[in-house]
């Protein structure tokens, strides 16, 4: 994967932990974002899928939103991977 693709996200008790960047989705009138590891990390494997909602803050400031909706996540996770399939990044 290429560096530039890599977002820092920091957790609320100050660690930070490294992603890849798979590309962001608008799936029902909310945008979602698709990450993977991009580091050894504790209860993900490295080529683990992960998808946060994103929640704007301010003008510059993006909060990621875990999917709490099992049933949503499951939609969106069936988005990005149709989206991807159309793109040929099978």
């Amino acid at each position: 994967m290429n560096e530039e693709n890599i977002v820092q996200i920091k957790s609320e008790d100050g660690r930070t932990f490294k992603f890849y960047n798979l590309g962001s989705i608008e799936y029902k009138g909310a945008e979602y974002v698709a990450l993977t590891p991009a580091e050894e990390m504790e209860g993900l494997e490295q080529d683990e899928l992960v998808i946060y909602g994103l929640e704007y803050v301010g003008e510059e400031e993006v909060e990621l939103v875990p999917i709490e909706d099992q049933d949503l996540l499951d939609e969106v996770y069936e988005e990005y991977n149709e989206l991807q399939l159309k793109q040929g990044f099978d």
